[in-house]
């Protein structure tokens, strides 16, 4: 109200110099106290003030590159390798871990042929990066590209992480003058499997006569799945997309399988028993198996029990 009252008036020579030194005041104000508000702050050009800035951001840097680095690299075997003979030889290096490293020779996206565990990284914060190296077994009745996985499993969660991987090519097999036949089951709808969740056929497959493991050839063409004819002849497939088998093995006659995580995925009661009919049939086909046990990720598996 007094800034309209004096500008309504005629000036007097009097109030402009008082209006003069009011905006004086207020200039000086603005920058020296800015109004009432918090000073600004005051640069430090003292050597421990530079020195503690050139070490965070030295830090910082150093956090960023260690996040953008790959906790586990593979050094051997290198990508393409043919391997030779049945060792190999599993090296590289990784960031201080809490946990072992583990391994896994993967055919065909569906069959593990080898797997264990890698040298236990040392936790030493002084080192940015633990080697480990192994020479493993591995064995197969294919030849193709495979897949190396070195991985951790996470110690709360149980998860695996941080997986590093390179394709390798297994050697051609030798052509031999046997072939062996076994068999993989399915369900079919036009002859039953509609009704009858556990109901399923033998199909015909071949391994070589010198195959060591029949067993796993045959849960191999399993996860495989039916073929294009076999398709239209109504045989289908229950078995969850991305099904590996880790692990077979015999014990006083009982077969032990051990699936990947996937198996878990089959929700509906009929699906689960469908599948468990596949896997066991196509386990008991073999005169030295009495029983079955099936495993996903090392736990036991006990759907589609009847």
């Amino acid at each position: 109200m007094i800034y309209h009252h004096l500008r309504s008036e005629n000036p007097r020579p009097r109030f402009s110099s008082l209006r003069h030194a009011v905006v004086a005041l207020s200039l000086s104000c603005l920058l020296l106290l800015g109004c009432g508000g918090d000073p600004a702050p005051k640069r430090s050009d003292s050597p421990q003030s530079e020195a503690t800035s050139k070490q965070e951001k030295s830090s910082q840097k150093k956090v960023d590159s260690t996040e953008h680095r790959p906790a586990i690299t593979i050094s051997s075997p290198a990508p393409g390798t043919l391997l030779a003979g049945e060792k190999l030889v599993v090296a590289g290096s990784g960031i201080p871990l809490d946990s072992a490293l583990h391994f896994r020779l993967i055919y065909d996206s569906v069959l593990t042929i080898s797997s264990g565990d890698l040298s236990t990284p040392r936790k030493d914060s002084s080192a940015e990066r633990v080697s480990f190296s192994r020479t493993v077994n591995w064995h197969s009745d294919w030849e193709g590209e495979a897949v190396l996985e070195v991985y951790e499993i996470d110690t709360v969660s149980g998860k695996e992480i941080g997986h590093a991987r390179v394709s390798v090519l297994l050697p051609p097999v030798p052509e031999g003058d046997s072939v062996r036949t076994i068999y993989a089951y399915f369900p079919n709808r036009r002859i039953g499997s509609r009704s009858d969740c556990g109901l399923v056929f033998p199909l015909v497959r071949t391994l070589p006569g010198e195959s060591r493991s029949l067993a796993r050839g045959a849960v191999y063409y399993l996860l495989k799945g039916v073929t294009t004819e076999e398709r239209e002849g109504n045989y289908f497939d229950r078995t969850p997309r991305g099904l590996r088998l880790e692990s077979i093995e015999m014990k006083d006659r009982v077969a032990h399988l051990d699936f990947s995580s996937h198996l878990n995925r089959s929700r509906r009661s009929c699906q689960s028993e469908t599948i468990r009919a596949q896997i066991e049939q196509t386990i008991a086909q073999f005169m030295t198996v009495d029983a079955v046990v099936i495993r996903a990720n090392g736990r036991l598996w006990t759907a589609g029990r009847r």
